[in-house]
């Protein structure tokens, strides 16, 4: 939208992609700040059923944050947007993630999903690979993001650190506990935490907190527990944090 000759491209990457030879990927610009639109083909949803969308994403350079939306539309046009789905200021993992999204349409029609770039200047890529759509069903409970909620300078023995826990399925999600174990500089700490009910498409916010006052790496490895879970192959992970302090 900009017309900086900067956009979306689909090229054959295969040191990019997550799998496969070809990548989704945004560049940039070196003087003005990113407002380009990627619409996926159109898709035929019905009113009433929970669908659950995803894909994997990494940046190419860490310490440059990526700025991102994700959503969907009823047109393939940025007016034509209904929902987002997330609107994120902070993709900086150079390894691949994956999102995923439950969610409702209002009627039955074509709908496009769509990833607006929105970077400063200066940033570099942003990758995005292995789209997926289908029905969500039963239970199916997930960890969408981990992140520390505070700055390099008050990393000490409580820092506060946030898990996002995401209703992925078409039941309400029943309660559960997420498992965390900590590996650091000198020490390994072991949590519990209780997760609440969530209904579909409902996210909570599960805190702990850490033991991080030595400088250097933090790896957290959860697993998440709840009864009836049909995927548990979204319910565990692992997210490195560092204490750069």
């Amino acid at each position: 939208l900009n017309e900086d000759g900067i956009s979306w491209d689909f090229r054959s990457a295969t040191a990019y992609a997550f799998s496969g030879s070809r990548v989704f990927l945004y560049g940039f610009s070196n003087e003005l700040q990113a407002n380009d639109w990627l619409f996926s083909d159109c898709a035929r949803l019905k009113a009433g059923v929970v669908y659950k969308v995803g894909f994997s994403y990494r940046v190419f350079d860490g310490d440059y944050n990526e700025h991102i939306d994700f959503g969907i539309a009823s047109a393939i046009d940025p007016s034509a947007v209904i929902s987002i789905l997330e609107s994120k200021e902070d993709y900086n993992n150079y390894n691949y993630r994956r999102a995923s999204y439950a969610f409702m349409v209002p009627q039955d029609g074509n709908y496009y999903f769509a990833w607006h770039a929105r970077s400063p200047a200066m940033r570099r890529y942003f990758f995005m690979d292995d789209f997926s759509l289908e029905k969500a069903v039963g239970i199916d409970g997930s960890i969408h993001d981990v992140s520390i909620e505070t700055t390099a300078c008050q990393v000490d023995d409580e820092t506060p650190v946030l898990f996002t826990l995401t209703n992925l399925g078409s039941e309400n999600l029943p309660a559960g506990q997420l498992e965390i174990q900590i590996s650091g500089p000198g020490n390994t700490q072991s949590l519990v935490a209780s997760t609440p009910q969530l209904q579909t498409g409902e996210k909570a916010d599960i805190r702990i907190k850490a033991n991080m006052t030595k400088y250097g790496r933090y790896v957290f490895n959860y697993n998440l527990q709840i009864p009836g879970d049909l995927d548990v192959t979204n319910n565990q992970g692992s997210r490195t944090i560092y204490n750069h302090r």
